[in-house]
């Protein structure tokens, strides 16, 4: 699920607004493959004093963060970021210097969402910190973006926990099982 920034100079009208979040919306979901209700996207606006940018810009400069869970390689990000110029260029307008593009994709345990901490599903990186971990068990199967579908059904736990090192790695009570589920 991309999530996407959008840093604007203030002032622009709600149609140039508009024209940029469906561009940078039909450059992700091209480029990427996702579908369009999995792309959140928002418009920061910051006035023209607060903005302190080479002068090789101009006042349609657009610098655009998108998260996202790790795997898609260069060549994937690469298409992405130039249907994101392409788009950006054709409606409203912005010359593509005007255009800066910045990818985030954090360890899968650093992205949650609807509570569910990414690491948990089935094909999720596993986590570097602790080789001698057992891996953790899914808590739902994934649709095609990796996200967890609320509707699929409970995985099977694992038969023997691994034993708890410290109190942050004990069992949670089970009042909060089905807050990690």
């Amino acid at each position: 699920m991309p999530i996407v920034r959008i840093d604007i100079q203030a002032g622009k009208s709600t149609v140039y607004k508009r024209d940029i979040l469906h561009a940078v919306r039909s450059a992700i979901t091209s480029s990427l493959g996702v579908t369009d209700e999995r792309v959140m996207q928002r418009i920061i606006e910051t006035p023209a004093e607060n903005i302190d940018s080479p002068e090789t810009r101009t006042d349609h400069l657009v610098i655009i963060e998108v998260s996202m869970l790790p795997g898609r390689d260069a060549a994937r990000k690469q298409a992405m970021y130039a249907a994101i110029v392409a788009h950006l260029g054709e409606k409203p307008g912005i010359h593509q210097a005007d255009i800066t593009v910045i990818v985030n994709d954090p360890a899968a345990e650093c992205f949650a969402i609807g509570g569910v901490m990414q690491c948990t599903l089935p094909g999720a990186p596993a986590s570097s910190d602790d080789d001698d971990e057992e891996e953790a068990a899914p808590v739902a199967a994934p649709d095609d973006e990796g996200v967890a579908d609320p509707a699929a059904p409970e995985p099977v736990e694992p038969t023997e926990p691994a034993a708890a090192e410290s109190p942050a790695d004990a069992e949670p009570p089970a009042a909060f099982e089905d807050a990690e589920a």
